[in-house]
């Protein structure tokens, strides 16, 4: 986790209440489960998002990192969101996530090539 927490650091996203929150809402499984059991799962009550629920791999590769960072920046967003009436911009979220994966893999080669 503290690989995530020092990228959204990086790209001051960083909120210290998100990631305290989150720990509990977070599920880890072993990093070779497939990769469609990971995600983000809104909880609704009445159609207001009420909780998440966070399932990632353990960040043992490469991949597995990245994987992180796609779901918490879904939890990220979803986070602002709860008490609020759910809306479902999985497009939009995805684009974000994606564009958020590849801030990090252009931050590692820019690191790489210092």
């Amino acid at each position: 986790m503290e690989q995530v927490k020092n990228f959204f650091k990086e790209q001051n996203l960083y909120d210290e209440s998100f990631f305290r929150d989150i720990k509990d809402r977070t599920h880890e499984l072993p990093y070779d489960t497939p990769t469609e059991w990971f995600g983000v799962f809104p909880i609704l009550d009445n159609d207001v998002l009420v909780d998440i629920e966070v399932v990632v791999p353990q960040i043992v590769t490469e991949h597995n990192l990245l994987v992180n960072l796609h779901e918490f920046y879904h939890a990220y967003e979803l986070y602002q969101e709860i008490g609020k009436i759910y809306e479902d911009k999985t497009d939009t979220r995805e684009a974000n996530a994606s564009r958020f994966e590849k801030a990090y893999v252009l931050s590692r080669k820019r690191k790489q090539n210092e």
